[in-house]
């Protein structure tokens, strides 16, 4: 049992040290990871919601519990959205380094309402309302043709 326990801790540090932290709060957490090639992940799961952001392009394998391996291929500037998930093993089956960003949700944000600027809301509305008056008076005008172009006349 103490030998799992160490393998496990190996791995584990193992893992770390290919990932940083850039950004953690209560809300996200942001990492920065590198997968070497051919060097398997231990068991683990995702228990949030992630945007993947792929730095460089190449190959993964992830395979699940159950032995499902998910055959993946990734373009740098690749992005993708990540469910949370079940166990599983993932391993850089390529020949370099696979770098990606990935954006962990950890929970939604406060509802805070957006602090809107009352004159340019305002403002909005008045266009939207001449907009409004000027397609419907446009529907009931004669149209006069004046230099080429036609003109509204009221």
């Amino acid at each position: 049992m103490r030998l799992r326990c160490f393998a496990f801790a190996l791995c584990a540090t193992g893992l770390y040290a290919q990932t940083k932290t850039v950004v953690e709060n209560a809300t996200v957490r942001v990492l920065d990871a590198v997968d070497r090639p051919h060097q398997k992940t231990a068991l683990h799961k995702h228990d949030f919601n992630r945007v993947m952001i792929y730095l460089t392009p190449g190959d993964l394998d992830v395979t699940t519990e159950d032995g499902h391996t998910d055959h993946q291929h990734w373009k740098a500037g690749d992005v993708a959205w990540s469910a949370a998930g079940p166990l599983h093993v993932s391993e850089n089956v390529g020949t370099a380094d696979l770098r990606i960003i990935e954006i962990e949700v950890r929970k939604p944000a406060p509802g805070a309402t957006p602090q809107r600027n009352p004159k340019l809301t305002q403002w909005r509305s008045i266009l939207a309302q001449q907009a409004r008056l000027r397609e419907s008076a446009s529907a009931r005008l004669p149209q006069h043709a004046r230099a080429g172009r036609p003109r509204e006349v009221a």
